[in-house]
């Protein structure tokens, strides 16, 4: 799509016809093609890094482990009886 982007443009599509066409925003059409005036192909790939960050990660959820201790009052979770 980034490539077709290009074709576009270079084949006298305005920025505004060519999000229609490929139903982006004129801003990610923009952004796509300065990308690749400024580094060629290169510039049409996807930057690491982007979007937000999860809160907790996958590894801290596995290693949690609730304290048996706490709820049932033993490490067994025997309660005790």
């Amino acid at each position: 799509m980034r490539t077709r982007t290009v074709e576009l443009s270079w084949s006298g599509e305005r920025v505004p016809a060519i999000a229609d066409e490929l139903r982006r925003s004129p801003k990610t059409v923009r952004r796509w093609l300065h990308g690749f005036n400024s580094s060629g192909l290169d510039g049409l790939k996807d930057l690491g890094g982007q979007g937000r960050r999860r809160r907790i990660r996958s590894r801290m959820l596995r290693s949690h482990r609730p304290d048996q201790t706490a709820a049932t009052g033993s490490a067994d979770g025997a309660g005790g009886r």
